[in-house]
């Protein structure tokens, strides 16, 4: 194994254009990458990609590592996020929690010649049960025990407070001891059960000589231990996130899971259903709600995700009914024990919009005003990045609780995953389009006479915006050209030569985000509430689409949305022209179920030239492309 000073010297010549060390230095780190990655998935072939993949990052940005001292840390970092992006990729293939994803049986030749170290039968106890630990947990063991870390650096590397990572690695050896007593192993065993793993591990017989695990390494202190036997989930964010606000209300001492009280945060009026189709009610009435929870990773104003808990009066234990995480949407039925997997972002079957505990005073007032009644849900000032707010009814209807943490590595730990009992029946009822996380979209029509056409990407959900971000572009008659993408937001009128770029808003208003974390019929209504724009809901063909009409001061504009595929079929436009003559037009939308290659007009178009700069009111865009003045 190479020392830090090793390391150092290999860095600094790799980096003055040395090949030969370059190739030391890849060398060196693939040996131990491998025992790092190895241990951390137990799987052979993984590995091996694992280390491929950041082998070949490590070659890519070598030269933009600014501490030569920091290799290891840094390539170890590295290879960590490709196994968590491996286990995200096959959680939305398979829709499975990584302590379930059926782990390899552990080569008995990997590493070569330790069979003799311990006996087969001990080998094979430890190996298994190592095996069926959680990844997080089996990360903070080998950070702790192998890699010989303090709790402040295995903080760093997860995301987490010092103190949460000492939670985790007192939690992750509860459940190590635990599963090893089933197996007949006493108290003791622990600490001889990691040496173990970590000699048959060990890339070699002489590095396997070297694995030490002292008792000291166990030790997390007495508040960390007080809290990881609390056994809630809740209390462990609680406690152990960085920075903990209360709002209100505060509910201390969370049930045994946790979750999200309506995930719209809307009080539900008893009998009162949401949620779609066929499926039950999303929500009985407020009272039975135990608890939702909210998830920013971006902070306010960007991406949600919900989790919603429900008791189980029969075993006194609570049950995620609706989660909508990074991957995908999914509805738990309790009573078949079956999970749905839908292509749907929830929605209010009374039509009601949903609200989010980091809503403005403005924004709620005017949803309140356009819906005739009041919703109560304590407000939230500030939702930063990574914030998580809980929301807990107290028993009266119009009362709730609210408690804002900080927890930026949610995304990994069990909340925003899974949860469900082990015995489930998973059924995907989602299509090609939304299993795959994105599509291309294309759109036609007219508007008063003049051909509409354009192209754009959408994501679905949060962990495909970033591979296959968001864009639209539209032409009116060949003309006026809008484009919204990652280039930037602008507006081309070719007659007049004037290229308009928007520093504020976004064409992209007042259409469907999915990967925002809500429903098309509720992006589209509060994109229009946060500009005051008035709008009428209603259900057409039974209830699986709705028309949601935007009215607007010199016209109007008319979404059907397909509620059951959560996207916009068509806009229908009406409006007054310069000389006061009424008239209409249409958008239509159609999306790419499956795709084999891109077409060359799907390619997102680029802005060559900037002129002015100005923003634009939300969905008021629409009109103004109608009207052919998005560039004056």
């Amino acid at each position: 194994m190479c020392s830090s000073t090793d390391y150092r010297e290999l860095v600094e010549k790799s980096q003055q254009g040395d090949d030969e060390s370059l190739n030391r230095l890849a060398e060196a780190a693939r040996l131990r990458l491998h025992t790092y990655v190895f241990r951390l998935t137990m799987r052979e072939e993984l590995t091996q990609d694992v280390v491929q993949e950041s082998l070949l990052e490590m070659f890519k940005f070598l030269d933009k590592l600014e501490s030569a001292d920091r290799f290891w840390p840094w390539i170890r970092r590295i290879a960590l996020n490709k196994v968590r992006h491996h286990y995200s990729r096959e959680k939305q293939r398979r829709t499975m929690s990584l302590s379930e994803s059926g782990m390899e049986e552990v080569d008995a030749t990997v590493p070569d010649g330790l069979a003799n170290l311990v006996t087969t039968e001990l080998r094979e106890i430890v190996t298994e049960t190592m095996s069926h630990l959680k990844g997080r947990y089996r990360e903070v063991l080998v950070m702790r025990c192998y890699e010989e870390m303090d709790y402040g650096e295995i903080g760093q590397e997860l995301g987490c407070s010092e103190f949460s990572a000492r939670v985790l690695f007192f939690r992750a050896k509860k459940s190590l001891a635990k599963q090893l007593s089933r197996r007949g192993l006493g108290k003791g065993a622990l600490l001889t059960a990691l040496v173990i793993f970590g000699k048959i591990t060990a890339s070699s017989e002489a590095a396997a000589a070297e694995v030490t695990v002292t008792a000291a390494a166990m030790h997390v202190g007495t508040a960390a231990v007080l809290v990881g036997t609390a056994g809630s989930k809740a209390v462990l964010v609680s406690l152990a996130a960085a920075s903990v606000v209360t709002v209100g209300s505060v509910v201390m001492g969370p049930p045994q899971e946790t979750s999200p009280p309506s995930a719209s945060g809307v009080r539900i009026e008893a009998g009162a259903e949401t949620g779609a189709g066929s499926q039950p009610s999303m929500f009985a009435a407020a009272r039975n709600v135990q608890q939702c929870w909210y998830f920013f990773p971006d902070g306010g104003g960007r991406s949600v995700m919900m989790r919603q808990l429900m008791p189980d009066p029969a075993s006194r234990q609570s049950y995620c009914l609706w989660l909508q995480n990074h991957v995908g949407n999914y509805y738990y039925d309790a009573d078949r024990r079956t999970v749905h997997v839908n292509n749907y972002r929830m929605w209010s079957k009374s039509l009601a919009v949903t609200r989010l505990p980091s809503d403005g005073a403005e924004l709620t007032a005017f949803l309140d005003e356009m819906e005739g009644r009041k919703v109560r849900m304590e407000g939230v000032s500030q939702v930063d990045r990574g914030a998580l707010v809980i929301v807990t009814p107290e028993g009266r209807e119009d009362r709730s609780s609210t408690q804002v943490f900080r927890h930026p590595s949610l995304l990994y730990e069990e909340y925003f995953q899974y949860g469900w009992p082990a015995d489930i029946r998973m059924v995907d009822g989602r299509d090609e389009m939304h299993r795959r996380g994105w599509t291309w979209f294309s759109v036609s029509g007219d508007i008063a006479g003049r051909k509409v056409a354009g192209a754009g990407r959408l994501p679905f959900v949060y962990g495909s915006s970033e591979a296959n971000p968001s864009w639209m572009s539209l032409q009116l008659d060949g003309r006026l050209l809008v484009c919204d993408g990652p280039e930037g937001t602008y507006a081309y009128d070719s007659a007049t030569g004037v290229l308009t770029t928007y520093a504020e808003g976004s064409f992209l208003s007042g259409l469907a985000r999915p990967w925002m974390g809500l429903h098309a019929v509720d992006t589209i209504r509060r994109d229009a509430a946060e500009q005051r724009i008035c709008f009428e809901t209603r259900y057409t063909q039974g209830r699986d689409k709705a028309e949601v009409t935007l009215l607007f001061a010199n016209g109007k504009a008319v979404y059907t949305i397909d509620m059951r595929a959560d996207v916009i079929e068509s806009i229908a436009l009406v409006f007054r022209d310069r000389g006061g003559a009424e008239q209409r037009g249409i958008l239509n939308f159609t999306y790419t179920d499956t795709i084999d290659d891109v077409k060359d007009e799907l390619i997102a178009p680029r802005a060559s030239r900037y002129v002015s700069a100005r923003g634009f009111d939300g969905p008021l865009w629409l009109l103004k492309f109608a009207e052919g003045t998005l560039s004056r």
